[in-house]
């Protein structure tokens, strides 16, 4: 597990979460999300999840992450908040564990040196490999707090607040559920109008 905590002065503690969720969606995090004024909590499946049941490219974000926290607290000294980012990656380092006790055993009993060396190499690329996930989600987190809601480059520009104003209360709902064919990233943006509505979504 690891996380990140940063100070952010540009945001209201609502508008953090409500561009944090609005980025996770863009990215294509499907983690099941529960989220309040000043936390989200994001829980992932192992079994079931709809990573499973969409096309979800390898390098994508968030398909190998496990469940993820995000907490605004104030911060006392400064006219700012502080933001904390946790993630829960143990069961990345399950595979690292197997390879290093492979490692151990190969060196000390088996003397295969060719085998012993794959296996190094292996756990070379296995760090690496959480390394870099840590430091693109800690990119992800330092983008969302200081510009706010961010687009991918191919994602085409919608007004979504005024498209979303247009709709009646029966299609929010239907968007709201991810039961239409529009990006996921459009749920928030749905959920919002039918707050504005005072409209409770089960």
């Amino acid at each position: 597990m690891y996380s990140f905590e940063f100070e952010c002065d540009k945001f209201s503690p609502e508008e953090i979460i409500g561009n944090f969720i609005r980025n996770l969606s863009s990215t294509d995090c499907y983690h099941t999300c529960n989220y309040g004024t000043n936390k989200i909590i994001l829980t992932k499946s192992m079994v079931f999840s709809e990573y499973s049941f969409k096309f979800v490219l390898p390098f994508n974000l968030w398909w190998r992450t496990g469940d993820i926290k995000i907490e605004v607290k104030p911060n006392y000294h400064e006219n700012s908040h502080l933001v904390k980012f946790s993630i829960d990656n143990s069961h990345l380092f399950i595979p690292l564990v197997f390879i290093n006790l492979s490692f151990i055993v190969g060196a000390f009993y088996s003397k295969q040196w060719v085998v012993i060396s794959i296996l190094l190499i292996i756990n070379f690329i296995l760090v690496g490999d959480i390394y870099i996930l840590m430091l693109r989600h800690r990119k992800f987190v330092i983008k969302t707090l200081e510009k706010g809601i961010f687009k991918p480059k191919s994602e085409k520009i919608y007004n979504w607040n005024k498209i979303m104003k247009d709709k009646d209360t029966s299609e929010l709902i239907m968007i709201s559920k991810g039961k239409t064919h529009l990006p996921q990233n459009v749920i928030a943006f749905a959920l919002e109008e039918l707050k504005n509505r005072n409209v409770l979504v089960d």
